[in-house]
């Protein structure tokens, strides 16, 4: 059903949004708009009909220029109408992510009911580069499904994820078997970006569009660990009540409802997300409050470095554990950046940002050079060129945001221009992470 008061205040939302109107402006426009709305329904149209007449009228009669065309904001104002009413799909998306968390679950726990060696190395490492594409298809069909995707898109998706399961496990890895580690670490990378393809659909090549599956990732992401945690409470609080009345769950918890659980997270999160039936401010609030603490905490590791001549970087597992944190870092940062408006102006938000940006360059530079050392003392192994390759891409990433952040500053870019460098960059990670998942295993003799 129309809501034409809903309507008209999305509208002048946006123009002000867009060309800064003062409160009295946005009143009069406000009015205006009514008033021409007003003047056509008596001229026999519908409330909707004449809202879409009465704002492209006012837009020529003010001459506003705006991003997007009139037929793009009625859009705009649809959906977000048809989201303030019930959405008769919902019963059927909920049903249909029940039955993919069931078969998700299902699939994830079949090899250990017919493995016969089911606590063995090799089945472990069959498990750890699999579990990701136990669920993530699924999550690739459900999006399909509510896109309404066409044929093509849905048997080229479905064939990737067929020919990444099929040749990960058919490869002849031998020895350490390093590479079968690496291309189980970086699958769910490589699928998360074919998902989002499939969220995308035909506009996956529009840089807004990507900046947009971002956002979708930052919100899935941080709602998916909420609702995890969710899931544990749950599970102590079912522990404790049957321990209580000495009936032992213990392995029905760790070997269904944790398994099956966290298939339905994942799930549900990507449902709830795409909904937006969460709270949508919550996420870019978090960004923003563990971005300074982010940007303090690193400083004072370098200051700490500096002042003790200590390197914890030399030691190994300091040196994954950093890698790791700066993937967090860089993801932190493009989220705070995606959930800024396009026409805000730079804030002390952004200068947080670029202090951490730069923080993070340093420490990827000092790991970088650990890494340099231990490959010319240690010799060349699959995990040094991986971690060397990643810190490459990432120090590329971090100095390309430092670099742009600065051209705005100086009001010779727009953060147009950051976002389409960003989303670009997307291409060069879904490169890295093939290279790693198919050709590591072959220039390492699958060792």
């Amino acid at each position: 059903m129309f809501d034409l008061n809903f309507s008209i205040d999305a509208w002048v939302t946006h123009v002000k949004d867009q060309i800064q109107l003062s409160a009295t402006d946005r009143h009069l426009l406000e009015e205006q708009v009514r008033q021409k709305t007003t003047e056509l329904t008596k001229q026999g149209l519908s409330d909707e009909e004449a809202f879409l007449i009465a704002i492209k009228r006012v837009s020529i009669e003010r001459g506003y220029t705006l991003i997007h065309d009139e037929t793009v904001i009625w859009k705009q104002v649809s959906i977000k109408t048809l989201e303030k009413t019930t959405d008769p799909n919902r019963l059927k998306s909920v049903l249909m992510v029940v039955f993919f968390s069931l078969i998700a679950g299902t699939l994830t726990k079949l090899p250990s009911w017919i493995w016969l060696d089911n606590e063995g190395f090799a089945y472990g490492l069959m498990m750890f580069k699999n579990s990701s594409l136990f669920i993530l298809p699924l999550v690739a069909l459900y999006l399909l499904i509510q896109h309404k995707a066409s044929r093509k898109m849905v048997l080229t998706i479905l064939g990737i994820f067929a020919i990444t399961i099929l040749l990960i496990n058919i490869y002849p890895y031998t020895g350490l078997r390093h590479t079968e580690i690496l291309s189980g670490l970086h699958v769910p990378f490589l699928m998360w970006l074919m998902i989002g393809v499939t969220y995308l659909g035909s506009e996956w090549k529009n840089p807004k569009r990507r900046m947009d599956f971002i956002r979708f990732s930052g919100e899935a992401f941080i709602y998916g660990v909420l609702i995890f945690c969710g899931l544990m409470v749950l599970s102590l609080f079912i522990l404790l009540i049957f321990s209580s009345i000495q009936v032992d769950v213990s392995q029905f918890i760790t070997e269904y409802l944790i398994v099956y659980g966290t298939c339905a997270v994942i799930l549900v999160t990507v449902y709830q997300v795409e909904k937006k039936n969460l709270m949508e401010n919550f996420a870019p609030i978090l960004a923003r409050i563990f971005s300074p603490l982010f940007l303090i905490s690193m400083v004072l590791f370098l200051l700490t470095i500096l002042l003790t001549g200590r390197n914890p970087l030399v030691d190994r597992n300091y040196l994954i554990a950093f890698d790791a944190m700066l993937v967090l870092v860089l993801a932190l940062v493009l989220y705070v950046i995606s959930a800024r408006k396009e026409d805000e102006k730079i804030r002390l938000y952004d200068y947080l940002n670029i202090g951490l940006i730069s923080a993070a360059l340093i420490i990827d530079g000092i790991a970088l050079v650990e890494i340099v050392i231990r490959l010319s003392s240690m010799g060349i192994t699959p995990n040094k060129m991986a971690a060397f390759g990643e810190n490459i891409v990432v120090l590329i990433n971090l100095a390309g945001l430092i670099f742009a952040y600065m051209k705005i500053i100086r009001g010779k870019a727009s953060f147009e221009q950051l976002e389409r460098f960003q989303t670009s960059y997307l291409n060069v990670y879904a490169g890295w992470f093939a290279f790693v998942v198919f050709i590591f295993p072959l220039l390492f003799g699958f060792n």
